[in-house]
């Protein structure tokens, strides 16, 4: 087996405020500005443990002070900025996903930022889930449209194109565009992304972030757009209004992997270029990327209604041989995996990469435990 230093993780309490344990990430992380978190699978509750103390190691002691959901660009940056804290925060909350807002594994989380006014929360995902879009956008994106000269808008196209968006929102990967109504849309939102006024940086974006919903959604989701659009939100969020911070990512390992040439999936596809790719591209020496992998127990599917188990990793794996030793938590950097190495170490499967492309370090928890629904 390869040579490998592991960091023993005492332990994934949330609550535990001694951080001795995570203390060797202060040297990992000089000079570093972006941290991605990753998860195998959204109803993995010990991973939302362990990424909650990680989150407030960073915080506290690295000033880590911008945290980033793989959820809605619109809602999540909309509902924060219009309101003030803490109702900034609970506003939020209500806009992140389900699978991670109804979880009681998140209340720690949810918590602790509810009692830290210095943090920000973001999103950057394309999709319109949020309570926040579906109250607001089309009012918001109304009122912005109107603003512009009406001269290069005409009435007519902007009450078809809310049309149009209004049931995007609404039915997403159940609607049915005729493919004339498919052209409009897109033209529509070309024309407009040309056109500046003040304040029009942020409805920009979102029009580009609106092309790629709906283009995901025709798609009935299309890892290639989804994952290229939450790249472009991102940067667009590092570029221009957090140019200076240091940002905390929260999203699946699939998203936040560095290179994808080198795992060998069933349906690899050399030409992928996931969200962590574009970033590694575009923020090359400032982003840091922890994938997470277990070895036993359950995840939760189906909205906490599905306790799935954990396969058997193969028994010749790289997870079977964390699974034999003596730590339930530990942390490893991957740069002496350079050959290919079975691990689950993006979903709850073996896959077959060169690890040390594909993520700087790995989180291992021995056990999981499923997400569960709060009460």
């Amino acid at each position: 087996m390869i040579n490998l230093h592991f960091n023993v993780i005492q332990t994934i309490n949330p609550h535990s405020n001694d951080y001795k344990d995570l203390a060797f990430f202060k040297s990992l992380l000089d000079n570093v500005q972006i941290v991605l978190l990753g998860e195998q699978n959204h109803g993995d509750g010990s991973t939302f443990l362990a990424k909650t103390r990680l989150i407030k190691f960073l915080h506290q002691e690295l000033n880590f002070n911008v945290l980033a959901f793989e959820s809605g660009f619109y809602e999540c940056n909309q509902a924060f900025a219009n309101y003030s804290f803490p109702d900034n925060i609970f506003n939020v909350q209500k806009n992140i996903y389900s699978i991670w807002r109804d979880s009681k594994q998140m209340i720690p989380l949810f918590n602790y930022l509810a009692h830290n006014k210095n943090i920000i929360l973001t999103g950057f995902d394309c999709r319109h889930k949020g309570e926040y879009a579906k109250k607001n956008l089309i009012n918001e994106l109304t009122h912005y449209l109107s603003n512009i000269d009406k001269k290069l808008v005409h009435l007519i196209d902007v009450n078809n194109f809310i049309k149009l968006l209004n049931d995007l929102l609404i039915y997403e990967y159940k609607h049915h565009f005729h493919e004339n109504d498919k052209i409009f849309f897109l033209k529509f939102i070309d024309n407009l992304s040309s056109i500046r006024n003040n304040g029009s940086d942020f409805w920009i974006q979102e029009l580009k972030n609106i092309k790629a919903f709906a283009q995901n959604s025709w798609a009935r989701l299309d890892v290639d757009i989804r994952d290229g659009q939450m790249a472009d939100n991102f940067l667009w969020l590092l570029n221009n209004k957090f140019p200076t911070q240091k940002i905390i990512v929260w999203a699946h390992n699939y998203h936040i992997m560095r290179n994808m040439k080198y795992v060998r999936y069933v349906d690899n596809d050399d030409d992928k270029r996931g969200m962590g790719v574009i970033l590694d591209e575009n923020i090359n020496g400032k982003i840091y990327s922890i994938g997470f992998t277990s070895y036993e127990g359950y995840y939760s599917q189906l909205k906490f209604k599905k306790r799935c188990p954990i396969p058997r990793s193969l028994s010749n794996s790289f997870s079977t041989f964390l699974g034999k030793k003596e730590f339930n938590y530990a942390f490893f950097e991957t740069k002496n995996m350079k050959e290919y190495i079975t691990m689950n170490g993006i979903f709850h499967r073996s896959d077959n990469a060169k690890w040390n492309t594909v993520y700087d370090g790995m989180f291992f928890i021995k056990e999981m435990v499923e997400s569960q629904k709060a009460s």
